[in-house]
């Protein structure tokens, strides 16, 4: 059987979904990222050049799509994401915040359904805190602490 290009060739099969929201999350929010498959899990290494981006503002719905390279490059080799439901992606969730508020929004789909997870308690947050529009939440760290050091 061909090996998928996507996949590194140790990459576990079970990980393989939380590694790529992952790399998806770090290339929204900080730039481009690479992954490398150890004997243990992923190593993830960033560009030194990214930033993070900071939008102003209460956004409650995405109306444009980040600008990737869609003709190469992790987004074309991750298969543009597919398969995976990113709402919003923040370190820092506030769910009092007006954006998560879920007036109007229609009730979370059945368990049966493609959405998969839950709302796992963390620092000041208790799954209690998920509604509507924050269905499931888990911690996944992306840092430019990924960032390899600089040589002396």
């Amino acid at each position: 059987m061909a090996q998928d290009a996507s996949r590194p060739a140790s990459a576990p099969r079970s990980s393989l979904p939380l590694l790529l929201l992952l790399i998806n999350a770090c290339v929204l929010l900080y730039g481009p990222v690479a992954a490398r498959a150890t004997g243990t899990g992923y190593i993830i290494h960033m560009d030194k050049s990214a930033m993070p981006r900071y939008h102003s503002g209460i956004p409650t719905a995405a109306t444009a799509s980040p600008n990737l390279n869609s003709a190469s490059g992790l987004w074309q080799a991750f298969k543009f994401g597919e398969g995976v439901n990113i709402g919003m992606i923040n370190t820092e969730v506030w769910p009092e915040s007006a954006s998560f508020h879920d007036a109007g929004i229609p009730p979370v789909p059945s368990t049966n359904s493609m959405w998969r997870g839950t709302c796992e308690p963390g620092v000041d947050f208790t799954p209690s805190m998920c509604n509507r529009k924050l269905i499931l939440s888990e911690r996944a760290t992306c840092t430019r602490a990924w960032l390899p050091p600089t040589p002396a």
